[in-house]
C-alpha cells in the first residue's frame, strides 16, 4: 500500500470488488424521489398505478433484451415476476379503493415487504430487500413522471445504496463505487465483480467531504480524497501494473500451467453460480476445484429439491466434460445461509456450520447426496465435505454417501464410486489429516487463516492478521506433506491461491494444485510460470 501523506483524508471501508479507480467524487442521491401529482378518484388512482407498473415492467423488459450478462438478466426477471405477482399488488389496490393515493398505497405496501426481508435472520433475504427498493422506486418514478438518478461514466460515485437495475442500466467506463450499504453477497456486488467495477462499502457517505479528485483503492477498501502527487502516482502505477499483468497473462490463459523449471501445476476454478460457465473458457482450466453449492441455490431462499440439485450439478458436469468437478456439500452458517437449512445455525464462524449443521439435518444431507449420486455418470464427479473437525464426521458422511450410491440407479452401473474428500480449514484437522478417511484434501485458506489467527474475516480492522504468516505457511506445508505421504491429492481453494503474489509462497509449501477465482486464472498461471525452485 502507498505511504499516505499525513494531510491526506483517508476513509476506510470494506473492499467488495478489487481494483483501482480515479476521478472526481460524484454524489448520487437514490433516496429521494421528487414529484407531484394530482390525487383523483380511487378508480383513477388504481388505473394510474396499473399504468406505472406496466411501464416499469416494459422498462425492465427492455433492459433484459439488452442484457448480455445472464446474472443481470436473472435479477431483472425476478423483478418483473415480482411486479406481476397479484398477491403483492392486490392489497395495495384495496388500500387505494379505501381512499389512499396511489403513491402512498404503493410505498406503504412495498415498504412492508422490504421490512419483512430486512428483519430476516438470513443474509440472503436481507440482501434481496434491495430488489424490492428497486421495484418501489421505479414504479414511483413512473407515477411522478421522473427518472431514477443515473451514474456517470467516469468518476467515483458515492451513495447510500445503489439498486441492482440502476447499476445494470449504465456503462461504467473506468469509474468506481463507494456505497454505504452493501454486502459481499448482494446482487450489486456480484454485478460489479462481473463488470470489473471497483466497489468499497461501509463508508459513511455523509462523512465524505468535498474533493476535486479522489482515489478508490478496492484492494485495501480505501477512499483517498485529494491525494497528493506521490499517492496519485503510486496508484496510477499500481493500476498500470495490474493492466500489464492482465495483458501478459493472456497468452498463458489457454496453456497448461508450468513452472520455470518445467514442473506442471494444475489450475482449477472456483464456481459460485452457473452463470459463470458462460464466460469461463473451459480450455483455460484443469477442472472445477470448488462448487459453492450454498451460493448456487442462494436465489431460492430455501433448500432445493433433489430434482433441482441434480439438474444444476448435471449442467456443470456436462460443461466440464472429461475434467474433474469438485462439488462441496452445503457450507451454511458463518457468513453463508440457505433458507431454513441454516435457521438453527449460529452466524458465528465458530458456530454450528458446514458438516456440523448437515449432520444435524440428515434429510438435507441425504437429499444432496442422492442428487449427486444421480449425476455421477455424467462426468468426473468429486464430492467434498466442508468444515470437518473430527474423523467421525467423515465416517458418517461416507456412510451416507455409500447409501445414496446404493439407492440411486444410473445409466452405466459400472460407474466408479466418486471420491469423497474434505475441506482442511479447521486447525485440529489440519494437524492430523492422517486420521481422516478422505480420498482427497482441499485447503480452505479463508477459514484456516482466520482460525489460526483468532481473527474473524468479517472484521475489517483485523485484515492485517489474515495474511500468510510463516506459521500459517508451516501449517499448509504440513498438510501438503502429509497428503503426499498418503498418496492422496491435495489442493488449495481459498482466496489465498487467487492472489498471484502469494502463489510462490504456496508453491514453496509443495502445493501443486490450485483452485482459483475465474478472473484470476491467467494471473495465477503467469505467477506459476515465473516460479523457479530455490537453489
Amino acid at each position: 500500500m502507498a505511504k499516505l501523506s499525513p494531510a491526506a483524508t483517508v476513509l476506510k471501508g470494506i473492499s467488495l470488488v478489487r481494483g483501482i479507480a480515479f476521478g472526481p467524487i460524484v454524489r448520487l442521491d437514490t433516496q429521494q424521489l421528487k414529484g407531484a401529482r394530482a390525487i383523483e378518484s380511487p378508480s383513477a388512482e388504481k388505473a394510474a398505478l396499473e399504468r406505472a407498473i406496466a411501464q416499469a415492467i416494459a422498462e425492465l423488459a427492455s433492459l433484459i433484451e439488452r442484457c448480455e450478462d445472464e446474472q443481470a438478466r436473472s435479477i431483472l426477471e425476478f423483478q418483473v415476476a415480482f411486479l406481476e405477482d397479484e398477491t403483492l399488488t392486490q392489497p395495495i389496490f384495496e388500500s387505494i379503493q379505501r381512499g389512499q393515493p396511489a403513491e402512498t398505497a404503493w410505498q406503504q405496501g412495498i415498504n412492508r415487504e422490504i421490512a419483512d426481508y430486512q428483519a430476516s435472520e438470513d443474509p440472503y433475504f436481507r440482501d434481496r430487500a434491495d430488489d424490492l427498493k428497486d421495484i418501489r422506486d421505479r414504479v414511483l418514478c413512473k407515477l411522478f413522471g421522473c427518472e431514477l438518478p443515473k451514474p456517470p461514466l467516469e468518476g467515483i460515485v458515492v451513495c447510500k445504496q445503489m439498486l441492482p437495475a440502476q447499476f445494470i442500466s449504465h456503462s461504467w467506463g473506468e469509474g468506481g463505487l463507494v456505497v454505504q450499504h452493501a454486502s459481499p453477497t448482494s446482487h450489486l456486488t456480484l454485478l460489479a465483480r462481473a463488470r470489473g467495477v471497483p466497489v468499497v462499502a461501509g463508508i459513511e457517505v455523509d462523512a465524505i467531504g468535498e474533493a476535486a479528485s479522489a482515489v478508490l483503492d478496492g484492494y485495501e477498501g480505501l477512499l483517498i480524497l485529494d491525494p497528493d502527487p506521490s499517492t496519485q502516482a503510486y496508484y496510477e502505477e499500481k493500476r498500470g501494473h495490474d493492466r500489464r499483468e492482465a495483458e501478459q497473462a493472456k497468452p498463458l490463459l489457454l496453456k497448461p500451467a508450468v513452472t520455470r523449471d518445467g514442473e506442471p501445476v494444475r489450475v482449477m476454478v472456483n464456481l459460485s453460480h452457473q452463470t459463470e460457465l458462460h464466460w469461463i473458457d473451459r480450455r483455460s482450466i484443469d477442472g472445477v476445484g470448488l462448487v459453492r453449492t450454498e451460493l448456487l441455490f442462494g436465489a431460492l431462499g430455501r433448500v432445493p429439491s433433489e430434482e433441482e440439485q441434480a439438474k444444476a450439478y448435471g449442467e456443470i458436469l456436462c460443461w466440464s466434460r472429461e475434467k474433474p468437478v469438485t462439488i462441496r456439500l452445503f457450507d451454511v452458517g458463518g457468513d453463508k445461509s440457505l433458507g431454513h437449512a441454516s435457521a438453527e445455525s449460529s452466524t458465528s464462524f465458530l458456530g454450528v456450520r458446514g458438516v456440523r449443521l448437515l449432520l444435524r439435518h440428515p434429510t438435507v444431507l441425504r437429499t444432496q447426496l442422492r442428487a449427486l449420486a444421480r449425476v455421477r455418470h455424467m462426468g468426473k464427479l468429486r464430492v467434498m465435505v466442508p468444515m470437518v473437525t473430527l474423523p467421525e464426521e467423515m465416517r458418517q458422511c461416507r456412510k451416507y454417501w455409500e447409501e445414496a450410491i446404493s439407492e440411486v440407479k444410473v445409466d452405466g452401473e459400472d460407474t466408479e464410486m466418486p471420491p469423497l474428500g474434505m475441506m482442511v480449514e479447521v486447525p485440529l484437522a489440519a494437524l492430523s489429516i492422517e486420521a481422516f478417511d478422505a480420498d482427497f484434501f482441499s485447503i480452505g485458506s479463508n477459514d484456516l487463516l482466520q482460525y489460526l489467527a483468532a481473527a474473524s474475516r468479517d472484521e475489517p480492522e483485523l485484515n492485517h492478521l489474515l495474511v500468510p504468516s510463516p506459521a500459517a505457511l508451516n501449517v499448509i506445508a504440513r498438510v501438503v506433506s502429509a497428503a503426499n505421504s498418503l498418496n492422496k491429492p491435495v489442493s488449495l481453494c481459498g482466496d489465498l491461491g487467487s492472489e498471484p503474489s502469494y502463489v510462490p509462497l504456496l508453491l514453496d509449501c509443495g502445493l501443486r494444485e490450485f483452485s482459483v477465482a475465474p478472473d484470476a486464472i491467467g494471473r495465477v498461471k503467469q505467477s506459476i510460470a515465473s516460479y523457479g525452485r530455490k537453489k
